[in-house]
Formats: structure tokens, C-alpha cells, sequence
């Protein structure tokens, strides 16, 4: 009729399903974790490793609320890189906690390659504080691994330094010489093949090292270790087969560390 209010018809938004409503959540949580990283590795990168920190423990707050299904992985992963940074700092025994934690989330979740992650790094800290029985300890259990010859050889070869370092040249020779056979053996594998064996963390600090350059690592300790123990002849003919490599590699720290120990022992060679 005429003068009557005309009525307005309201437009309903449909309303979400509870697994709509969950997805969405989820993507939104993805896309924070992932901005959250990224801001973690351009503080790597910009060398601010305090920055770094400062953001790893507030998307480490944030986890709390936040669900995920790979939510442990992520955990794992920033208690390595707090455990790598805290390392750098020259701050070991926070490193070592968090690196603790990185392998106490990998055993609860039976994440193997964290596992092995976290044992390397927990070998690494325990080796730079001259806590010989843990750093062989941590490395021990990554031979009884089988998890590949390279990292099997790197850490023999881990292991060896320790005993070097210990004075304890009969081990220390044991030890390089068993790291020489499996990264020699590692040299059958591609490039591809090492790298998905190596349980690199979701942050980058620093490369890994190049199996040319773990092996030219084992022929110095062996030779030098067999310098120690007046077994001169030996010790020379492995010193000048890392000399000849690295200068075939190009790598001038394994040549100047073979010219030094060559230098040693020609010069005890003259004292008699």
C-alpha cells in the first residue's frame, strides 16, 4: 500500500563450517611461522645474532597458542638455532641446554634426522668446552647410527680430535683412520645423495664442511699423531699426501697445515 516502509532484505554471510574455520586458522598460523623464520634468518644473515635470539624466543612465546601439526619440528628447530647462536656468542652452557631440548623433542617424536642434528651439535659444544668423554660420547652414538659414511667419518674424525687433544695419540691415529675409510667410502655417494644425509638445521650460520676437507682434516691428524708418537717415516708419508691434495683441491689451510707439520718434523729429524 502506498506510504508503506519498504523493507530491506539483510544479505546472510554464509556461516563457516567448523573444519572451514580450522583451515583458515591453520593457514593463517602457517603464514606466521614462516614470516617468523624468515625474519630469524635475515638476523643470521645481518650478523645480529642477539636479534636473532629476540625473535626465536618470541615466535617460541607465540607456539604456545598456536596449533600445528609439524609444531614439534618447529620447536626442534628453534632450540637449535637458539643452540647455535648461543654458540657463537661463546655462551655454551645455554647452547648446550637448548641444544638438550632439540634432542629430548627429537627422541619424544622419533624426528631421526633432528636426532642426529642435535647429537653433532651437542658433540660440537661439549668439543669446544674440553669435555672430551661427552663430545665422544655424543659422536659414539652417531657411529652406532649407521646413518651414512660421510657423517659416520665426520664423526670418527670428531672423535680423533678429542683424543688428540687429550694426548692420547694410539686412539687419536685409531680414530682418524677409521674416519679416513668411511669418508673415503662417502666418495662413492653424489653430491645429492651427502646432502640429504646431513640433518642440516632450518636456519644456515655457517657451511658444512666438504668431504675433500674432512679427509685432508684426517690425514693431518693421523700424520701428526704418528709424529707424537716418533713414528716419523709414516707420519711424513701421510703429511705429504695432504700437502699433494691440497694443492690439487685448491685448499690453502690443509697446505699450510701440512708445510707447518712437515717443517716439524724435518726439524726434529735434524736434532735427531
Amino acid at each position: 500500500p502506498a506510504g508503506a516502509s519498504r523493507r530491506v532484505r539483510a544479505v546472510v554471510t554464509p556461516r563457516r563450517t567448523p573444519a572451514e574455520t580450522k583451515k583458515r586458522h591453520l593457514a593463517a598460523s602457517t603464514r606466521f611461522v614462516t614470516q617468523a623464520m624468515n625474519n630469524i634468518q635475515e638476523a643470521i644473515d645481518n650478523a645480529a645474532p642477539e636479534l636473532a635470539l629476540k625473535f626465536c624466543r618470541q615466535l617460541m612465546t607465540r607456539l604456545g597458542g598456536i596449533d600445528l601439526p609439524d609444531k614439534p619440528k618447529i620447536l626442534g628447530d628453534l632450540n637449535c638455532a637458539m643452540g647455535m647462536l648461543y654458540f657463537e656468542l661463546n655462551r655454551l652452557t645455554l647452547s648446550l641446554v637448548h641444544h638438550r631440548k632439540d634432542l629430548d623433542i627429537a627422541i619424544e617424536n622419533a624426528l631421526n634426522a633432528s636426532y642426529v642434528r642435535a647429537l653433532r651439535n651437542l658433540g660440537r659444544t661439549y668439543q669446544r668446552m674440553q669435555d672430551v668423554r661427552s663430545c665422544c660420547s655424543m659422536y659414539g652414538r652417531i657411529l652406532n647410527l649407521d646413518c651414512g659414511p660421510f657423517l659416520m667419518g665426520d664423526a670418527a674424525l670428531q672423535i680423533g680430535r678429542c683424543y688428540f687433544d687429550e694426548e692420547s695419540w694410539d686412539e687419536a691415529v685409531a680414530a682418524g683412520r677409521r674416519a679416513l675409510l668411511l669418508l673415503r667410502d662417502s666418495s662413492k655417494q653424489g653430491i645429492e645423495e651427502i646432502k640429504s644425509e646431513i640433518p642440516g638445521p632450518s636456519f644456515s650460520l655457517y657451511p658444512e664442511p666438504t668431504r675433500s676437507e674432512l679427509e685432508l682434516d684426517c690425514l693431518c691428524l693421523i700424520g701428526r699423531s704418528l709424529c707424537m708418537l716418533g713414528s716419523n717415516a709414516e707420519a711424513e708419508q701421510l703429511l705429504t699426501q695432504c700437502l699433494q691434495l691440497a694443492q690439487e683441491w685448491g685448499d690453502n689451510t690443509a697446505e699450510a697445515a701440512a708445510l707447518t707439520n712437515l717443517s716439524i718434523l724435518a726439524l726434529k729429524a735434524e736434532i735427531g
